[in-house]
This record gives C-alpha cells, sequence and structure tokens, in this order.
C-alpha cells in the first residue's frame, strides 16, 4: 500500500525560507551571514574589513609613490647637471653648474625686457588719455 501512495510535498519559497535558498545556491548562508555581520559593525561603530585592507592598500600605494618621485627628482637633478648635496634636502644648497645659471640670467634679462615694454605702453595710454583732457580745458576756458 506504501507503494500505491504519491507523497506531495509543499514547494518552498526560496525568498522567504533560508533553507531552501541554500539548496539553490549554497553561498547564500555565507553571503547571509557576512551581511549581518556587516550590518552588526555598522551598528558599533566598528570599520569593516574590505574598507581598512582598501586603506591599508592606498596608504602603501602612496608611500611607494612618494619613493618613486624622489627616484625621479635625483634622476632628473642627475640629468641637468645639478649635484645635490648628500644629507640635506633644500634647495640652498645645491651646486648649479654655470651653464644652468646663464640659463636663468637670460630669462631673467627677458622678463625685465618685457616689463620695461608693457610700462611704456602703459605710459603710452596715459598720455594719450591726457592729451584731448588737456587739450579741451583750454577750449573750455575761451568760451
Amino acid at each position: 500500500m506504501l507503494l500505491n501512495q504519491l507523497l506531495v510535498f509543499q514547494k518552498k519559497n526560496p525568498l522567504n525560507n533560508l533553507g531552501a535558498l541554500v539548496k539553490l545556491n549554497p553561498y547564500a548562508l555565507a553571503a547571509r551571514r557576512s551581511e549581518l555581520q556587516a550590518q552588526a559593525r555598522r551598528a558599533a561603530g566598528k570599520p569593516n574589513k574590505v574598507e581598512v585592507e582598501a586603506a591599508k592598500a592606498a596608504k602603501a600605494e602612496a608611500k611607494a609613490h612618494d619613493r618613486q618621485q624622489k627616484v625621479n627628482f635625483n634622476r632628473i637633478v642627475s640629468d641637468a647637471g645639478i649635484e645635490v648635496a648628500a644629507k640635506t634636502k633644500d634647495i640652498e644648497n645645491l651646486v648649479v653648474p654655470a651653464a644652468v645659471k646663464q640659463q636663468k640670467r637670460k630669462r631673467k634679462e627677458k622678463v625685465e625686457v618685457v616689463a620695461e615694454v608693457v610700462e611704456e605702453k602703459k605710459d603710452d595710454k596715459k598720455s594719450k588719455k591726457a592729451a584731448p583732457a588737456a587739450a579741451a580745458a583750454p577750449a573750455a576756458k575761451k568760451k
């Protein structure tokens, strides 16, 4: 008689029933557990493990970047022929070759020439504005 009877099971909804969801997706249990732990951490104000690891990685990357920046600076300085004092990082202690000094002097002279030209143009504009005003003043007195 048992052979003739059919057993009918109630279908469980995996969205509502965790056991049915785990049968379909075994990772669902671990995902649910980690989500509950994350909620507890947020409520306690503790940082998330993933965020902490990301912050550590970013800090290490920044440190490596700073080291590489110093290496690049020293390479550029040595290519330009500038010797940096061994133990100091001050710009004042740089030994600059004569060619670099000459380039700086030329740039400074160019800037001075440009400044003079700008001043001359300003003076010309002022004199042009003053000339018509001065000519208009005597004409007004004659009337």
